[in-house]
């Protein structure tokens, strides 16, 4: 059973639950301290709710906003109401028996329409704010911040005012994004608590996600320009009169589209006439098409036609597969800014021009460049050089290969290259801001007469390649230095794409540690890791972005002693004083670092524990108040 549900057992013995809650609420208010035999959902979302500097006890009346009428609410949320309102009202009337509330909630957690059935509706205004640093504990805010449904009851709110209620919630997503723009909670009397409560109050999320995304693919076009652009494959979208209205980046770039073409240049005739074979040629390329009707309820609007490449294998040829082992969904993120840069590389993937990937050193380029070969169409090999180790004496063999003989020491039988083994596949480039000066005199060569002559040879051998390059140097700066040719930067620099560093998508970090710690093995059990390596790899910089992080989660599953990591079994090198390597993104505070062991635990005492203030109190990173803690450990451990 999930944490945040109440279960079958808990409905079938609610006075024992009841009390056990009570006490566990009392001991709070009396020890300041949190129970041990409670929901981890509520003893966090408890925690939240001190470090707001909540009161248990006075909390009465949620806040709210004055200056903003309910009416400018619904209307700036109006997607939101206009589907969930009816919905809403449609329960409260099948279920004008029971005593209920049923709330919608924006992504700020204001209640924006309340439908009710009783005198509870007098209790809770609108425009009233339900987040858990404003009301406490309570299903909406909670589940706000939780991301997930979630039922709270009676005690289990951190506030006495709503400790009369069962409160169930689930949040709404945005069907394109999967944003929660929403949470819908439903609230009744403790006494009248069901475990169903929280089933029907998700029932009636996922059918307003429903048709919200119905209401976008009907009105918003370039919603639908995306689902579509995601595919590998064709699409076009034709209408009654037979004239192209919509295709995909993938159409646009096999058969060279625009708006108001004919249809009829695919198909003869009514294209949705059962045929054995719909058969195109374009470019020397034969394509099956498949036409689907496009209708809203019983009338027919267009159609939609996708292309199937004839003479193109559904799995990747044993070419294709050599030198590569990610694709885009082995990219572990659930931040914008690098949702948008792999759309760009899908995008990349299928246009086929020069693409240079920039970005700090771990970020996981060598991932980008073989994902954008595997979602492209190209069937040769991926083939990568490291630029880095490429010397100048050996660069012409080592891209354009030699003949047998070509010269003392090489294989008598010739040797192909780098760039003839990428024919009609990739060519990666890793760290082409090493590449010798000299070399990359060859490799412009390459790229603008798209031939090799290998060494010892007289006859130029074609190449048909997609160049992608890596680098974690700026080389426009590179070029004004001298130190990279000018006309090579702008041959490869076609398409940019620049991956975030780790530190600039922090939401991502826990994600990865998940990922990772579930790769691990020879653990009897799952690893975990304690709640201050938890904040501390929050605060840490990752110089070495996602190879640091997976590299550090290796070395304490290594070291760690139990099921759970801590502080202990990180590296020593993470605790490098700051402006070190370690740290080298916060400020140089070797003076201010100077502060007693003693000190620091008065400073800790006088911000009841909290890291963050207890840093911005003595003016340094919340890293150096972790190096600190772990000294102390060391010398506690050493006595």
């Amino acid at each position: 059973m999930f944490d945040s549900l109440i279960n079958e057992e808990v409905l079938n013995n609610k006075p024992h639950y009841e009390r056990k809650i009570r006490e566990n609420w009392e001991y709070l208010i009396e020890t300041g301290k949190f129970p041990k035999n409670q929901r981890t959902t509520i003893t966090s979302s408890w925690k939240r709710c001190l470090q707001y500097g909540l009161d248990p006890l006075s909390h009465s009346v949620p806040l709210h906003n004055e200056s903003i009428s309910c009416q400018e609410r619904e209307e700036e949320n109006h997607l939101l109401t206009d589907i969930a309102i009816p919905l809403t009202a449609q329960i409260i009337k099948s279920r004008s028996n029971e005593e209920l509330v049923l709330g919608l909630i924006n992504a700020e957690g204001n209640l924006i329409h309340l439908s009710a059935s009783h005198s509870i509706k007098n209790q809770i205004p609108l425009g009233s704010n339900w987040l858990e640093e404003n009301q406490g504990t309570n299903a909406a805010g909670t589940a706000l911040f939780e991301q997930k449904p979630l039922q709270i009851f009676a005690e289990e709110h951190f506030c006495r005012n709503l400790h009369h209620l069962f409160t169930s919630a689930a949040p709404i997503r945005d069907p394109f994004t999967r944003e929660v723009i929403g949470v819908l909670t439903l609230a009744k009397e403790k006494n009248t608590m069901g475990v169903q409560d929280l089933f029907s109050t998700v029932t009636i999320g996922h059918k307003i996600e429903r048709q919200i995304s119905d209401t976008l693919i009907k009105h918003n076009n370039f919603a639908l320009q995306s689902l579509f652009n995601n595919s590998k494959a064709p699409f076009t979208v034709f209408n009654n009169a037979g004239r192209i209205t919509f295709f995909n980046q993938a159409a646009q770039q096999a058969f060279l589209l625009k708006i108001g073409d004919a249809f009829s240049t695919f198909i003869e005739g009514n294209p949705f006439v059962t045929q054995t074979d719909n058969l195109f040629t374009k470019y020397g390329v034969e394509w099956k098409i498949r036409v689907q009707p496009y209708k809203i309820g019983a009338n027919l609007y267009g159609g939609i036609a996708v292309f199937d490449q004839v003479n193109r294998r559904d799995a990747p040829s044993k070419r294709k597969r050599e030198g590569t082992r990610y694709q885009f969904s082995s990219i572990i993120t659930e931040h914008q800014d690098m949702h948008k840069v792999i759309s760009l590389a899908k995008k990349a993937a299928l246009y086929e021009k020069p693409v240079l990937l920039t970005g700090e050193t771990g970020t996981g380029k060598e991932m980008f460049a073989q994902s954008i070969h595997a979602h492209g169409t190209r069937q040769g090999a991926f083939v990568e050089i490291n630029c880095g180790a490429v010397t100048r004496e050996l660069a012409a063999s080592e891209m354009f290969g030699y003949t047998g003989g070509a010269f003392t020491g090489s294989n008598p039988k010739g040797n192909p290259g780098k760039f003839t083994l990428a024919h009609q596949g990739t060519i990666f480039l890793d760290e082409i801001g090493d590449l010798p000066l000299e070399a990359q005199a060859f490799l412009l060569r390459i790229l603008e007469e798209r031939t090799v002559v290998p060494v010892g040879g007289s006859k130029p051998v074609p190449v048909d390649i997609q160049v992608i390059a890596a680098t974690n140097k700026n080389l426009l700066q590179e070029v004004n230095a001298g130190n990279f040719r000018e006309d090579l930067y702008y041959r490869l620099n076609v398409i940019h794409l620049r991956i975030p560093p780790v530190r600039q998508r922090r939401g991502d970090i826990q994600i990865l540690v998940k990922h990772f710690l579930n790769q691990q093995r020879g653990h009897a059990k799952p690893l975990t890791i304690s709640e201050e390596v938890k904040d501390f790899f929050d605060a840490f910089p990752w110089p070495g972005n996602v190879r640091q992080l997976k590299n550090t989660i290796e070395h304490a599953a290594f070291y760690a002693e139990g099921t759970e990591i801590t502080i202990n079994d990180l590296p020593e090198d993470m605790f490098a004083e700051e402006g070190g390597a370690g740290d080298s993104y916060t400020r140089n505070k070797t003076v201010k670092n100077q502060f007693t062991h003693q000190e620091l635990i008065r400073a800790l005492q006088n911000n009841e524990g909290n890291i963050t203030k207890t840093a911005q109190f003595l003016d340094v990173s919340r890293v150096t108040i972790y190096r600190k803690l772990k000294e102390i450990n060391e010398m506690k451990l050493n006595q």
